[in-house]
């Protein structure tokens, strides 16, 4: 045998160079440096502190000046105009409004609290000016910013790293309790109302004349009704704004003003007087249209009556309706400083007029509240407040349940196990287990509700809300996987409600555990590393991911293929335990989208990921979906040959499938393409007829950091034996194993001669250390 015929007994392999530098993608995500680096402890505490006293400063002279200067207009006209303009200051992208300050909805709920202070005589009776009006504006951020910043001016240099953990904790939940609303996108809060409460129509209808559900139905009526009137206000005006001349301009906007029947003449003459060009027209008619803004956020008593769907008796109705407004000055004995943590017209969002009129200047309050709203009248009533309690939990686990077979067609799902702890020698239950393919998954659902002062940041509080939500489930759940990975094997377990659960997890290797609340616990729940570093649960604490019932819906709902909704749930854990983000559960779907959560050894390094607010990339879909109109759903980007892998896999599952897609899915897109370009160049020489059995015709792919390193092989042969082939599969594989600290491997063959194959590959397995 010649030496070139001895080389080739042993197939040489092709090793993967650096991982191709990712692209620049349309997301928000982007690396940063901190303006904090390269300062030493103490010269960032002091400039903590000095930002603090500033701040403290700031906010002192800007909320007291706020507090004078609104006293000298028409409240509802004030009201009015800064609700409309914050329309479309929280419409607009960041970057885009960089030069301004933008006005958002916490901000007019604000603005409508401390109106709310003094009667109405108070108030004079001219409409704000522009000028007035940006005044009003500047204050209401420059006091809503510094209120949290001034806080910076308490830090104790003294303070240990867990103590400046909780600090930055404390401060995120304030935040979030300050300036954040909705749980959910509308169509979610929607029906998860709707569905709680319609047990207690019945009820609440004999008690006080009233359904819930209708209730429900009118308020988000009502909500959508005052949309349309900003709408056409909007439409309206279109034309004024787009006219090609002064004149142009002029004639149709008089044309909208109700019964004018003046000319022109007159109201040309006071621009040319100021010798106005055709951008300053637009701009004068345009805050000339603001005078009919109040009329816009006003609703008679009977808007309600008409938005209410069923029968109903008025004097019922208008209860309701007074006991969720107030009048000018019901506010006067209330400290206004309490306004930014714990709004009084948040369970009381309308402001009454007089007998039938009504002022809601804040249409999302219905929307954001709700479902306190609801809860309110459920404590109306002695008996309900105690059963609605239950009902919540039940109808968590069912919702959960639902989600999860629909998610999961192929998936066992168990619901309510009882089972005994050895080791304990005590009962437990589990709310849900689902079994696929190779993995089991162990779920735990809490209905509690989250206090106000814990949403307010009072650290006892916190700390209960946390071991109720989050620690007791997390530790239930990993109780119970570890039972179920001790004794792999047929389990007749019984259920609560007297059935059996009879399942078998021989096959399963992989467990998942998962936490699932009806509450929010602001950013929290998706940072359980920081609330041990915090102190706020036990340093040896190990939860699994918590995340709440609408994040899980639209986790299943972007997801489209089973291996990426199991990817997602495998990695977020992991993700969670490894790198330092700031981020909500939807800020991580969207980086999930982006980029897998593929970003190499910044998961680990320490690196501090902003990935707040990346969840924008989502409202578009969700907020289209909820007006009727179509819009592109958000997914993750694959090439061609991927995507049709990832359905084979879907279609005709293998053994295993789950974790060969988790393979499959840990490859970023441009990962997959590289990795796509390489393997194609040895399927080429494969294919050469000079190629033989022996030579060179495998491709090696080390894909993510050093501390979670997987390989992807892809290896292409021709006129071999099934035997053979698996030879070359094993011979790929090993080699790998021996150089690299690898858990697993995926292995991808292709048979280069195969003709009218219908499928992306010829094999695919999964090989493990």
């Amino acid at each position: 045998m010649s030496p070139k015929s001895r080389n080739r007994k042993k197939p040489t392999k092709i090793s993967s160079p650096k991982p191709p530098a990712r692209q620049k993608r349309d997301y928000r995500f982007e690396w940063r440096s901190s303006p904090f680096e390269g300062m030493t402890r103490e010269e960032a505490d002091k400039a903590f502190i000095k930002i603090g006293e500033a701040h403290g400063l700031r906010f002192e002279e800007s909320f007291r000046s706020l507090q004078e200067e609104i006293l000298k207009y028409d409240p509802v006209y004030l009201l009015s105009v800064n609700s409309f303009y914050s329309t479309f200051d929280s419409n607009a992208k960041p970057r885009e409004r960089s030069d301004r300050k933008r006005i958002l909805q916490h901000h007019v709920e604000l603005l409508q609290s401390l109106t709310l202070i003094n009667a109405g005589e108070s108030y004079g009776s001219s409409f704000a000016p522009p000028p007035a009006i940006q005044t009003v504006r500047e204050l209401l951020y420059e006091c809503s910013n510094s209120f949290p910043m001034r806080r910076y001016s308490t830090l104790e240099p003294s303070m240990s790293p867990e103590q400046r953990q909780r600090l930055r904790v404390l401060e995120d939940i304030r935040g979030h309790t300050q300036a954040l609303r909705n749980w959910g996108y509308p169509q979610q809060i929607e029906r998860i109302v709707l569905e709680l409460f319609a047990p207690f129509d019945a009820i609440v209808e004999k008690e006080m004349g009233v359904r819930l559900e209708s209730l429900i139905r009118m308020a988000f009526t009502v909500s959508d009704l005052l949309q349309k009137r900003i709408n056409t206000h909007v439409k309206d005006l279109q034309p004024v704004l787009t006219a090609t001349s002064i004149r142009k301009a002029v004639e149709t906007y008089l044309k909208l003003i109700p019964g004018s029947d003046s000319g022109p003449e007159a109201l040309m003459e006071v621009l040319s007087e100021k010798a106005a060009t055709l951008k300053e027209t637009r701009l004068f008619l345009l805050s000339h249209s603001d005078l009919w803004l109040p009329d816009v956020y006003s609703l008679a008593f009977e808007d309600f009556t008409d938005a209410y769907p069923d029968d109903v008796e008025a004097t019922a109705l208008r209860e309701i309706i007074d006991s969720w407004s107030y009048c000018f000055g019901d506010l006067a004995d209330e400290n206004p400083e309490h306004f930014f943590m714990g709004n009084p017209i948040w369970r009381r969002p309308l402001i009454k007029l007089d007998d039938d009129l009504y002022f809601m200047p804040v249409p999302g309050l219905f929307l954001s509240f709700c479902l306190e709203l609801m809860e309110d009248l459920i404590d109306r009533v002695p008996t309900l407040p105690a059963t609605y309690l239950i009902h919540r939990a039940k109808f968590l686990e069912d919702d959960i349940e639902r989600l999860f077979l629909l998610a999961f067609p192929s998936a066992q799902v168990y619901r309510g196990s009882l089972w005994h702890d050895t080791s304990t020698q005590k009962d437990f239950e589990n709310d849900l287990l689902v079994l696929l393919d190779s993995y089991q998954i162990v779920v735990e659902a809490k209905s509690g509700k989250v206090s106000d002062p814990a949403r307010r940041g009072a650290v006892s509080r916190l700390e209960g809300e946390i071991k109720k939500l989050m620690v007791e489930p997390s530790i239930q759940a990993k109780r119970f996987a570890e039972y179920l990975e001790r004794n792999r094997g047929k389990h007749r377990l019984n259920t609560r409600a007297g059935s059996v659960n009879a399942f078998d997890n021989s096959n399963c290797h992989e467990t998942l555990r998962l936490s699932v609340t009806l509450d929010i616990l602001a950013n929290l729940q998706a940072r359980w590393t920081d609330l041990r570093r915090a102190g706020l649960i036990a340093e040896d604490a190990d939860l699994g991911p918590t995340m709440s019932l609408t994040d899980l819906e639209l986790v299943f709902d972007l997801l489209g293929l089973s291996c990426e909704k199991i990817h997602y749930l495998a990695r977020r854990s992991e993700f969670e335990r490894n790198a330092r983000y700031l981020a909500d559960e939807t800020d991580l779907l969207a980086f999930y989208i982006d980029n897998g959560f593929s970003i190499g050894d910044s998961e680990y390094d320490g690196t501090p990921l902003l990935i707040y607010g990346m969840s924008e990339i989502l409202d578009p879909y969700y907020m289209q979906q909820w007006t009727g109109e179509k819009a592109p759903k958000p997914a993750r980007r694959y090439t061609k040959w991927w995507k049709k892998i990832l359905e084979r896999m879907e279609q005709q599952p293998v053994a295993r499938w789950t974790e060969i897609g988790y393979m499959l899915l840990s490859l970023g897109f441009e990962e997959q393409v590289f990795f796509e370009k390489e393997f194609r160049r040895v399927q080429r020489m494969v294919r050469k007829n000079s190629w033989v059995l022996g030579d060179t015709n495998a491709y090696v792919f080390l894909t993510g950091a050093e501390q979670h390193r997987n390989a992807v092989i892809g290896v292409a042969y021709k006129k071999v034996s099934t035997e053979q082939r698996n030879n070359m599969l094993r011979e790929a594989t090993v080699p790998a194993f021996d150089r690299e600290s690898i858990k697993r491997a995926l292995v991808i063959g292709v048979d280069v001669e195969s003709t009218g194959e219908p499928f992306p590959y010829s094999v695919i397995a999964c090989a493990l250390r």
